[in-house]
């Protein structure tokens, strides 16, 4: 069966209409899902329907055609109320905008997607479903999961946490069956962060489909290269002769344009809150009087070290703004016990020989790996084996936090943000529940389908299209090959975003970076602001020293503990106000980012769930 876009030798085996993906709120497009078969490859394909030709411009960027075997995953949605969807998840952990059945048909598809695919159940998500192609060799379609595991291999971990050589978590009972490798359903979750690292190949894979259905096959308008002619591209000054085919020249013109002259206002920054200053927002029983002038005044200066622990007790939701001395103090007490109780939940199981939990060991597990790893230039972190009861802490209160969240469960990245915590709070129960606020409105940023990491991408380059369009432009053509997904021309700044700048500043820097984006003073994504700070300000070097996704990554992460703090809150603070104040910027996107997606929480399900499968086992 011949159709347009379709190459030669290529067949459809399924076909639905009415599939539509929704760009913005207030745009829907709709188009046609397939399931394609060249030789003994299977492709997935969304092509869109458009009336004219202008709609029909409008809607191709849109278009995608993936691998089955570069997919992971795939989530359905059928709710009760609404209509039921999809999102692929490809094996580089990034989520495609959803797909919307609006006449059904999600069943009739993953019937016709069995036939060319193994559809693997998940044991804690009963819509999510990991694919695996049919092929001779399957191990072939794993190419990330081996370099994933090579990578976690080549680390040299000097001990565990409980003294000895044996990779176990020293506060379960591990049973000798236990793979040190996670389970595939749980790898994504705890390799998040390093999936990030093999995107490249992935934006790669996605150019080369996208050229081939943009030019019916024929790849005149090329923009990959292999690793032999990437040796031998031009310099910078001649990148527009390779980045575009046609036009090019006046494109890249355009884009190189100097940084828009913004009106920006003068604004300043104070010296760190002392403790005699934070006495006197407090009333005679200890009250914070008003909540607001005490945010303000963090947000401008940070907090001194000496009342951090503090301060960052009412910023992350362990103390209620209004508590007084009195208050708090039961509320230390209650605290306390309820984090011994969770604790004392888990250790009972290590003392029960009987008692096997697998999952819970993966996931403890995958936890005493990256504590080893977290933060070692720190000397409160130093020595990381069983000399050093810090990181001890930091075990028992991740492993905490999985059996009191286990839907959610332990992801990369979490540690990054506990070690600081901890390393201010010098309390286990503290930081565990100033850890668990954190996560509540942090938790999106680690769910296995990404729409957190989505959406903040989404806004970001929408952000800093409004703030420096020709830098916007310049990342579209730089990363052409995956320019049908809205956010990911900002991909490289997904580490900062997951984990909030951690890796970029110094480690006592963050903790004033973090203080200030917690008091939401300006707005709850004021990181989205600082993002835009660090690429504005390195305009000129990424433009004259990127010529390809590569290169861009290697340029951010050579970045990192190069940047000043000082001036890029500032900055920040500065491109918000002129985004704010701009009457020309789009009210709704505005307003997105002066509030911050929210999601349900689900009751916790972690007792219930372990109970059964100690049952099962």
């Amino acid at each position: 069966m011949a159709t347009k876009g379709l190459i030669i030798g290529e067949q459809i085996v399924y076909s639905r209409d009415d599939v539509f993906i929704y760009p913005s709120k207030d745009q829907v497009i709709p188009g046609s899902l397939r399931i394609l078969k060249q030789g003994n490859h299977i492709f997935l394909s969304w092509d869109p329907k458009a009336r004219d030709q202008a709609a029909r411009a409008a809607s191709q960027p849109y278009a995608m055609k993936v691998s089955i075997g570069d997919l992971r995953s795939l989530k359905r949605f059928i709710p009760t109320i609404g209509v039921s969807h999809m999102i692929l998840i490809s094996k580089e952990g990034f989520a495609f905008p959803p797909m919307f059945f609006h006449s059904g048909g999600v069943r009739e598809f993953l019937g016709a997607l069995r036939m060319f695919a193994t559809l693997r159940r998940s044991d804690d998500e009963p819509n999510l479903f990991f694919l695996s192609e049919y092929s001779e060799d399957p191990a072939s379609h794993d190419n990330l999961r081996t370099s994933l595991e090579s990578l976690n291999k080549s680390y040299s971990y000097p001990s565990t946490l409980d003294g000895n050589n044996q990779a176990q978590p020293p506060a379960l009972h591990m049973t000798p069956d236990v793979s040190k490798t996670p389970k595939k359903e749980e790898s994504f979750s705890q390799n998040l962060f390093e999936s990030f690292s093999k995107v490249t190949q992935f934006a790669r894979n996605a150019g080369q489909q996208l050229d081939r259905i943009a030019n019916g096959g024929d790849n005149k308008a090329k923009t990959i290269q292999s690793p032999k002619d990437r040796k031998s591209e031009a310099k910078p000054e001649k990148i527009s002769e390779t980045r575009i085919s046609e036009g090019g020249f006046e494109i890249v013109e355009e884009v190189l344009k100097p940084a828009p002259q913004l009106v920006l206002p003068i604004v300043q920054r104070t010296d760190p809150v002392d403790e005699i200053s934070w006495k006197s927002l407090q009333d005679e029983r200890g009250a914070i009087v008003e909540p607001q002038k005490a945010k303000e005044m963090i947000f401008r200066g940070g907090a001194k070290e000496e009342i951090r622990g503090e301060v960052w007790r009412y910023l992350l939701g362990y103390y209620p703004w209004s508590s007084t001395r009195e208050e708090r103090t039961a509320i230390e007490k209650e605290k306390r016990d309820e984090y011994e109780k969770w604790k004392g939940v888990w250790n009972m199981f290590h003392k029960d020989p009987n008692c096997k939990f697998t999952k819970l060991e993966r996931k403890a597990h995958a936890i005493e790996k990256d504590v080893l790893r977290t933060d070692r230039h720190v000397e409160f972190y130093a020595n990381g084996d069983a000399k050093n009861p810090h990181l001890k802490s930091l075990h028992d209160i991740l492993l905490t936090y999985v059996f009191m969240n286990y839907d959610l469960g332990y992801v990369q990245g979490m540690n990054e943000f506990l070690s600081p915590i901890f390393y201010v709070m010098r309390d286990e129960s503290a930081a565990f529940w100033s850890f668990h606020g954190l996560m509540q409105s942090f938790e999106n940023n680690f769910h296995r389908d990404q729409n957190g990491m989505h959406t903040q991408l989404l806004q970001l380059s929408n952000v800093l299209q409004t703030l420096d369009p020709d830098m916007h432009a310049f990342l579209d053509i730089l990363l052409r090959c995956i320019r049908d997904r809205e956010c990911l021309n900002m991909f490289f700044c997904f580490r900062w975003l997951l984990i909030h700048f951690k890796r970029e500043f110094k480690f006592d820097e963050i903790m004033r970076l973090w203080e200030v984006c917690w008091t939401n003073h300006l707005t709850p994504n004021f990181h989205l602001f600082i993002a835009c700070s660090i690429i504005i300000s390195f305009r000129t070097e990424i433009m004259s020293e990127t010529s390809n996704f590569d290169d861009l990554i290697k340029f951010t992460n050579d970045k990192s503990d190069k940047i000043d703090l000082n001036n890029t809150l500032i900055h920040a603070e500065q491109l918000f106000v002129h985004f704010r104040d701009d009457a020309k910027v789009d009210p709704e996107l505005k307003k997105s980012i002066q509030s911050r997606a929210e999601w349900g929480r689900k009751p916790s399900t972690a007792p219930a769930n372990l109970f059964l499968e100690a049952q099962s086992q």
